[in-house]
């Protein structure tokens, strides 16, 4: 069974799935950023494309918890090989 994402083309059903997993999930980090980038006074300093969790210049800004788990092995690898694959753009 084929699918049709929007911006993405036509997928199997389960590429469908993981597509729409990894979209929800790298939105939930991204909205973590943002809470990060506002309670750290950020805003103004950094452009919209800079705030997120995996960005170099917000790298610093995360609670020490949670930094230690965005730069562990684990999720950075999760990130490359699976959220870049199938974030939307």
């Amino acid at each position: 069974m084929l699918i049709y994402i929007f911006g993405v083309g036509s997928l199997t059903l389960e590429a469908g799935r993981s597509f729409l997993r990894a979209s929800n999930l790298c939105g939930g980090f991204d909205n973590i950023a943002w809470i990060c980038a506002h309670e750290n006074g950020l805003l103004e300093d950094l452009r919209p494309n800079d705030i997120g969790l995996f960005s170099k210049k917000m790298r610093a800004h995360p609670p020490l918890g949670l930094r230690s788990h965005v730069q562990s092995e684990t999720l950075t690898g999760w990130r490359t090989e699976y959220a870049k694959t199938y974030r939307a753009h």
